[in-house]
């Protein structure tokens, strides 16, 4: 079993590299387009495209789900809203074309 101590060093070790990592990253665009594109950034990487179509489905971003946006039940709305602008928000950060975006509502994310 580990002790409090040794968790407490393996957590601060587990965050220093998690800063490593992202050292010399100021903005979050240059985070959301380091996740998500190649490094030449003229493409999605292919696993970025299947957690988008995940993310496209969960935030109601999909184009035969944007009916199930609304609902009667004004907090069932509101988190929808929240959902599908997070969605917003990533795909405008990786600064897609036209045809990425569409490429993207058209993948098939498995489920």
């Amino acid at each position: 079993m580990i002790g409090k101590n040794e968790r407490r060093i393996q957590a601060v070790h587990m965050a220093r590299n998690f800063k490593q990592i992202f050292a010399g990253w100021r903005s979050p665009v240059s985070l959301w387009r380091r996740l998500f594109l190649t490094d030449d950034e003229a493409r999605l990487r292919v696993a970025a495209e299947r957690v988008l179509a995940d993310l496209r489905d969960f935030c109601f971003a999909h184009p035969n789900n944007r009916r199930l946006l609304f609902s009667q039940d004004p907090l069932v709305m509101a988190r929808r809203l929240g959902r599908r602008e997070v969605f917003d928000r990533i795909i405008t950060y990786l600064n897609l074309d036209e045809a990425e975006v569409q490429k993207l509502m058209e993948i098939d994310d498995g489920n």
